[in-house]
């Protein structure tokens, strides 16, 4: 039986140590409203980021995926600071680890990260 995560907002740390129980185990979920905020934010995005590479994560998949949705939000608001924010913390990262491990998934948010890049620097 599945059970849903309150995050308190209050305290981060705690939030963080959720957030990773979350990720481990498909038991849990959250509520929709912590999804936005959550995979939605620069900061909350540097807790996650780790379980991306990590094929022991069971919400691996998912996580990248929502990744690649808040870039392309990024990019449809133009809000290129950020893009470029995140091409610097989390992209260029990726592309050194595909680089080694040629893992599809990584592979995948990395060349819809250029493609979204490519087609709003033409705009």
């Amino acid at each position: 039986m599945s059970e849903i995560l309150d995050f308190d907002w209050n305290n981060p740390a705690d939030s963080k140590v959720n957030l990773k129980k979350w990720a481990y185990d498909d038991h849990w979920l959250l509520m929709e409203q912590d999804e936005d905020l959550l995979f939605h934010d620069i900061a909350w995005t540097e807790i996650v980021f780790p379980f991306m590479f990590d094929e022991k994560c069971c919400k691996r998949a998912y996580i990248i995926g929502t990744f690649s949705n808040y870039i392309r939000i990024l990019f449809l608001r133009r809000e290129f600071e950020k893009t470029e924010q995140i091409q610097k913390m989390f992209i260029d990262p990726m592309a050194a680890y595909y680089a080694k491990t040629g893992d599809n998934l990584i592979g995948n948010c990395i060349d819809y990260y250029l493609t979204c890049k490519l087609k709003w620097n033409k705009k």
